[in-house]
């Protein structure tokens, strides 16, 4: 099943997140191999992640996420799954 993911970022996560980003883009890019990540970005001023995950359940993708080294060194500091249908 696809799952949208609303990611939040913390607080001046723009600035933050450059101490992990190498270790975040890394982990994503394991991801992307394995098929787990469709796609991902942001809004321009790192406020909220936008991610689609491929996954079998949303405890995956919870897990998928909680495990990102952006969450867990609170860059981002919840997120709100949805089941998704891509169309197009």
């Amino acid at each position: 099943m696809k799952v949208l993911a609303l990611v939040t970022y913390c607080a001046n996560g723009s600035e933050l997140r450059q101490k992990f980003r190498i270790e975040h883009q890394n982990y994503n890019k394991k991801l992307k191999i394995d098929g787990n990540l469709v796609m991902a970005g942001s809004d321009t001023d790192y406020s909220i992640s936008v991610r689609v995950y491929e996954a079998e359940n949303l405890q995956t993708v919870e897990k998928i996420i909680e495990l990102d080294p952006y969450f867990t060194n609170t860059i981002w500091t919840n997120f709100t799954l949805y089941p998704f249908n891509q169309v197009y």
